[in-house]
């Protein structure tokens, strides 16, 4: 049985599907990567956090080491959301994937006949429940 394939893409035999798991699984890891998409301050330079807090007025001895604390706390909170947002991720995959053959079945296109859905054929024509 012949089959057509594309001589541009070679062949390793991982089919899409995982490599599409894959390549998602690899994008959500931390691995690698330090940066945290929920920091806004540790992604600004101190230079301009200064200028920020000098254009607020705010009086204090030691600038850097407030920037410091927010930045400080900002990683902790945004380490936090980081985990709940991976927490909301994996529930909205167990509801979008079946995991057992049960949820499979659930999903079985089949045709649907009236009976099974508690309807009837009325005298008069169409259908009544």
């Amino acid at each position: 049985m012949a089959t057509r394939t594309s001589q541009r893409v070679p062949r390793d035999g991982i089919p899409i599907a995982t490599k599409a798991v894959n390549r998602a699984m690899a994008k959500n890891s931390l691995s690698g990567d330090t940066h945290n998409p929920f920091t806004v301050l540790n992604s600004t330079p101190d230079a301009i956090l200064h200028e920020v807090l000098m254009d607020l007025e705010l009086k204090s001895e030691n600038i850097d080491e407030h920037i410091d604390s927010f930045k400080t706390e900002e990683i902790a909170r945004a380490a936090i959301v980081e985990a709940n947002y991976k927490c909301f991720l994996e529930k909205q995959l167990e509801k979008t994937y079946p995991r057992d053959d049960e949820q499979i079945q659930d999903l079985a296109m089949e045709a649907i006949s009236n009976q099974m859905r508690n309807v009837s054929p009325s005298p008069k024509g169409g259908f009544r429940r």
